[in-house]
């Protein structure tokens, strides 16, 4: 569980790299990762996604990509 301020979050966290760059977004629902999680290669691409429910990746969302943006890799379970 993810709390702020005592209270357990719901919303987007979002994170950056030490120079200034997105590095991660997370959906919050109460405290749980709910809804996409996504991260990202210093030069803005996407690198990772899944969908959360309760903590957990929900079967066939977790995809990951190289630097120049092509997928190379996708849940198939």
């Amino acid at each position: 569980m993810y709390d702020y301020d005592i209270h357990p979050l719901t919303g987007i966290v979002v994170s950056h790299y030490e120079t200034g760059e997105l590095f991660k977004e997370e959906e919050y629902d109460k405290g749980y990762q709910e809804g996409w999680v996504r991260y990202y290669h210093k030069n803005g691409k996407k690198s990772e996604e899944y969908k959360a429910h309760n903590n957990n990746v929900i079967p066939n969302t977790h995809k990951e990509w190289d630097e120049n943006g092509n997928l190379i890799w996708e849940s198939k379970s």
